[in-house]
């Protein structure tokens, strides 16, 4: 079928439009994909920066709690006297105590003066200073079980934090297994460490 110019004239404009209709469909299409890809950016950024910051929410709180709880601990430490001046005399009371109450049947022990903590990739924090009291004790025990009662107690009834550096046991060869008394003899080397805080004012 062959069209007149008369045929093509008049289908020229409808023509037109139909393309014009065409175009502006697709690029209404390619318009709607880019606005769905910007929003689904959008979307995803959204997602990260509301993740982000549930985080640092959830890190804040932990911190928070930490900080707290470092706090007590803290109090707690200077209560019992691990923070602060070293109290020699109330150490002397607490080991004496320690022999009534357990019946050792005699501790001497000597406490040399107070020095840096010295241990292997130890570093003091700003403004804190390890202390450390070395304290030397010889012991007459009645078994080996003694020893662990009365180092046990001094954790428990000195102020300092105690840190066993070493300890030996033997046997005492005078004593009879027959009689009761003193059969073991004990050495330890002890340190009664305090902490020394700059930011604090002891009273």
């Amino acid at each position: 079928m062959k069209l007149t110019r008369a045929e093509l004239n008049y289908l020229a404009l409808p023509g037109l439009i139909a393309l014009i209709v065409i175009l502006a469909g697709i690029g209404t299409v390619l318009v709607t994909e880019s606005f769905l890809q910007s929003a689904t950016a959008d979307l995803d950024r959204a997602k990260a920066e509301r993740s982000a910051i549930q985080m640092k929410l959830i890190h804040a709180t932990d911190e928070e709690r930490e900080i707290r709880a470092s706090l007590v601990d803290y109090q707690r430490m200077r209560q019992r006297g691990i923070i602060g001046a070293e109290h020699r005399l109330d150490w002397v009371d607490a080991v004496k105590n320690v022999k009534n109450e357990l019946g050792i049947y005699d501790i001497r022990y000597a406490i040399n003066a107070q020095g840096p903590l010295q241990y292997p990739g130890l570093k003091n924090p700003p403004g804190v200073q390890f202390l450390d009291s070395r304290m030397k004790i010889d012991s007459d025990l009645l078994h080996e079980g003694d020893l662990f009662n009365m180092l046990a107690a001094f954790r428990n009834r000195l102020a300092p934090y105690v840190i066993v550096r070493s300890c030996a046991m033997k046997r005492d060869p005078a004593a009879r297994p027959d009689t009761y008394g003193p059969h073991v003899q004990a050495h330890c080397d002890l340190d009664l460490v305090t902490i020394q805080d700059s930011g604090e004012h002891d009273k």
